[in-house]
């Protein structure tokens, strides 16, 4: 059965901890598990990404994997690991002598899908790297402070924000972050800074901007009248800099996407010790579905693919059900 009452024109895919990739076409309530053997369980910062119409997998081997079994996967080339970049149709490879294992140099490595490198770099001593952010790459410094390769001067500056100040998420020319305490959320482009903040709010956990950078999502703790918190899901137009629409969730881990075309906001919550949740949020609201489509999968991050997705990575390998709508 379809997993919302109307269209999404969406497949969601996540990794299952193993070799596997779940998808579910959100429509019919179709689901595969792939098994993708050039992605390899670890503790990398990314498990799995979507560049294009390609998924990204693997430590020490990344490889771009087709979303149909008939497409040979691609090595975009030998590295630590993996950060997603600014520009969605880019990637950046981070080797690091000391998960190698050998005493060869870091490199930071800029490259598309296809395995064509765009820009390489031997890494600047004393900075881990956080991932790509617009004009470059984003360090943080020995002092906890966040700094900004930048891919045109070669020179590092300051990105943002004092110590220990963290990016949330990353459009092609706009950073969402907050300083430390993570009290008010602040989108930074090559212009201003607009600040997101309100009076009840005690800490912002997570954010997301839509793909053209006109709203966020955001994983709130707010103060309730006996002192504790209750825990909301906001959506915040930038365009307006006003509140649009809450909702209350659960206390646990949540991930969100905004669909490609940005109409519509995927979440997903997996609570402390007991169920995970699924919803969307669109232009008539929030609706949260009983059944969790990815239920089982841990964390609970996953990626929205648009709809042409759907038959080349289900191809004929499941009858789907029928609509019933």
């Amino acid at each position: 059965m379809p997993v919302f009452s109307t269209v999404t024109d969406a497949v969601v895919i996540a990794a299952d901890g193993g070799t596997g990739l779940r998808a579910v076409e959100l429509d019919t309530g179709a689901s595969i598990t792939r098994q993708v053997e050039q992605q390899r369980p670890g503790d990398q910062p990314y498990r799995l990404w979507g560049l294009g119409s390609w998924l990204v997998v693997g430590w020490g081997e990344i490889w771009a994997v087709g979303l149909d079994t008939a497409t040979e996967p691609r090595l975009l080339g030998e590295a630590s690991y993996f950060v997603p970049a600014a520009e969605p149709a880019e990637l950046w490879l981070i080797d690091r002598p000391d998960w190698r294992g050998d005493g060869g140099s870091a490199t930071w490595t800029l490259v598309d899908h296809t395995g064509t490198r765009l820009h390489r770099v031997e890494a600047a001593a004393g900075s881990e790297v956080e991932r790509g952010v617009p004009g470059g790459l984003a360090l943080r410094g020995d002092d906890g402070a966040l700094h900004r390769y930048d891919t045109v001067t070669g020179e590092i500056d300051d990105l943002v924000g004092g110590t220990d100040a963290r990016i949330l998420d990353v459009t092609r020319d706009r950073l969402l972050w907050c300083e430390a305490d993570c009290g008010t959320l602040q989108v930074s482009d090559d212009r201003r800074t607009i600040q997101v903040d309100a009076d009840e709010v005690t800490e912002f956990l997570d954010g997301w901007l839509s793909a053209d950078g006109t709203r966020i999502a955001a994983h709130v703790a707010v103060e309730v009248a006996d002192g504790g918190r209750d825990f909301e899901l906001w959506i915040h137009d930038l365009s307006d800099e006003m509140l649009v629409d809450r909702v209350q969730v659960q206390l646990g881990e949540m991930h969100a996407a905004w669909t490609p075309n940005g109409d519509q906001l995927l979440y997903r919550m997996v609570a402390e010790g007991g169920p995970s949740t699924f919803g969307r949020y669109t232009a008539s609201g929030f609706d949260t579905v009983d059944h969790d489509p990815l239920e089982g999968l841990r964390p609970a991050r996953f990626l929205v693919g648009r709809a042409d997705w759907h038959p080349e990575f289900f191809g004929h390998e499941v009858d789907r059900p029928s609509d019933s709508r």
